[in-house]
Formats: C-alpha cells, structure tokens, sequence
C-alpha cells in the first residue's frame, strides 16, 4: 500500500518511566488495559528525559524524507491520552501549528 513506518527508538519511554506510571497505576488501583490517561509523573518525566531531550526537527525531516504528508502515530492503548505517542503528537501539533485527530 506505499505506507512508510519510522521507528524511533529515542521516543520510547524509559524503564525508568514505565515503572513510575506502574507505581502510580498500582497506588490508583489502575490497570494499564483500563487507564483513560498518563499520570502526571509519567508526562512529566518523558517530557524531562524524552522530549526535552530530543531534536523534534530530526523527526520532521525524517518525515519529510519519506514522503508523509499525513502522518500517523500508533498506539497500541485503546485511549490515546493513556499512550506516550499522544505527547510526541501534541508536541509537533505545537511545533508545526497543526491539528491532531484522533481516530
């Protein structure tokens, strides 16, 4: 179907960050299959170590090398507010002035 996939490892969260959204799960009686949202603790640590951390013009012309002019993130969380690449998302929204949708 032509559809090009990137991966990139450096927007993986850590060890580190999973465990704490974990530890907060466990703390709210939350289940990953069941949460609606990251934790604070989450969104903020990947914005500290991940996104902070990372050149968001990399990704836009990695993007650009491929051809998308759609492009799209998958989640493998049933919300996209409970998955990390909902932050990447929000961040090029903020970058390149665009709208996220969510399907």
């Amino acid at each position: 179907m032509g559809i090009k996939y990137l991966y990139i490892k450096e927007l993986a969260p850590t060890n580190e960050i999973r465990q704490k959204q974990k530890d907060a799960d466990k703390l709210n009686n939350e289940t990953k299959k069941l949460r609606t949202s990251l934790g604070q603790i989450f969104v903020n640590e990947y914005n500290k170590q991940i996104l902070d951390n990372f050149n968001l013009d990399v990704l836009i012309s990695a993007l650009n090398e491929v051809g998308a002019q759609n492009p799209v993130l998958f989640c493998v969380e049933e919300k996209a507010e409970a998955c990390h690449r909902s932050l990447v998302a929000k961040a090029l929204s903020d970058k390149l002035g665009v709208n996220v949708i969510n399907l």
